[in-house]
């Protein structure tokens, strides 16, 4: 199992994240999304604490509502689309 991320590398995770979110205009996933995710995260073997990624360090829970974000281990299921353009949402669980 790799190691867990040091607390710089987990800042410096979440402030790339953190761009790419706000840059798009902090675009969040719909419920069920969100839920698959959370899910898949709770089920991962990566997950520490029941609330942390130990590939990333991010909380599954926040990143998880994300649309711009993606698993570091390519587990969840790519944005649905929509005439090729992501199918994002600006309501959280709408």
């Amino acid at each position: 199992m790799p190691k867990s991320p040091t607390l710089l590398r987990m800042v410096k995770n979440f402030a790339k994240d953190l761009a790419k979110f706000t840059k798009a205009g902090a675009p969040v996933v719909d419920r069920f999304e969100y839920e698959d995710r959370v899910s898949t995260c709770l089920s991962c073997e990566h997950l520490k604490n029941n609330k942390r990624c130990g590939l990333c360090g991010c909380v599954v829970e926040v990143k998880a509502a994300w649309a711009t974000a993606e698993c570091p281990d390519g587990r969840w299921i790519q944005n649905p689309t929509q005439n090729g353009r992501k199918n994002y949402t600006n309501k959280p669980g709408e």
